[in-house]
Formats: C-alpha cells, sequence, structure tokens
C-alpha cells in the first residue's frame, strides 16, 4: 500500500510546495515531504525483498488481486480531489497555501501511477500495468482460477 499512496503523496507534495508562498506552510510540507519519501522508500524496499523470498503460492493470489486494489485505490484518490469550481480569489488565495486544484491533483496522480509506480511494479515481477488496465472491468470478467 506505502508503494502506491506514498508514492502519490509525495508527487502532490512536491506540486504543493512550487504553489507555496507562506514560509511556514512551505517548512511544513516540506516535512511532510520528508515523511512520505521515507514511507515511500520503506515500502519499495519492503515489497523488493518480500518479492524475491515470495513463491507462486504468494505471488499469484497477489496478482489476482491487483486490479482491485488499484481500482480501490484510484476510487479513495479521487474521492479525495473532487472536482468544482471556486470563486477565483479562493483558489489563489489556496494556491498561495499549498493547495493545487483538483484537475492537477487527479493530472499528478495518474502520471506517477503510469510513470512511476507502474513500471517499478512491473520490473520486479508483477503485472501491474495490466492490472492497472484492468481495474475498472468487473470482478467476474477478471477472475483467474486463484480467485475461484
Amino acid at each position: 500500500a506505502s508503494c502506491l499512496s506514498e508514492t502519490v503523496s509525495m508527487a502532490l507534495l512536491t506540486a504543493e510546495r512550487e504553489l507555496v508562498d507562506e514560509p511556514f506552510i512551505d517548512r511544513v510540507l516540506q516535512q511532510l515531504a520528508g515523511d512520505e519519501s521515507l514511507h515511500a522508500r520503506l515500502g519499495w524496499v519492503f515489497l523488493s525483498e518480500c518479492w524475491e523470498a515470495t513463491d507462486g503460492a504468494v505471488r499469484e493470489p497477489l496478482q489476482a488481486y491487483l486490479p482491485a486494489a488499484f481500482g480501490s485505490f484510484e476510487r479513495q484518490m479521487l474521492e479525495a480531489m473532487p472536482l468544482g469550481d471556486a470563486p477565483d480569489d479562493v483558489r489563489a488565495e489556496a494556491a498561495q497555501l499549498g493547495f493545487s486544484e483538483s484537475e492537477r491533483s487527479r493530472e499528478i496522480l495518474y502520471d506517477t501511477v503510469e510513470d512511476v509506480i507502474l513500471p517499478q511494479l512491473d520490473d520486479i515481477g508483477l503485472e501491474a500495468t495490466e492490472a492497472w488496465n484492468d481495474r475498472r472491468r468487473p470482478a467476474s470478467e477478471r477472475e483467474t482460477s486463484v480467485l475461484r
């Protein structure tokens, strides 16, 4: 889970720090980014170490679950990024405090998943890109023998 959420959080915090004008808020975002960076790295190292120590009995169910995990992750992230129009003065003030607009946050989410997360998961041996592409298909259409 931290491979996904913390990696995306890092990308979002980086974008927010580029917007912020308030020094105190910038320091808070810097501290949060440091924490998220540590959590993301820990998740990737943990996954890599555990993956090497597992066999098909663990890998197959994880692979089968991955589309559902991606779908849940995407839904939760999008719920935290609701679309809507705010008055220009509110948007400008929010940007100075480091709030990015939901449209931009959603772009960052998808860019991070596609450019950072999927390649790393694919590299360790998970079929992550395929699972990401299947995340919105009904479970009954993507079930494998592992889930039956």
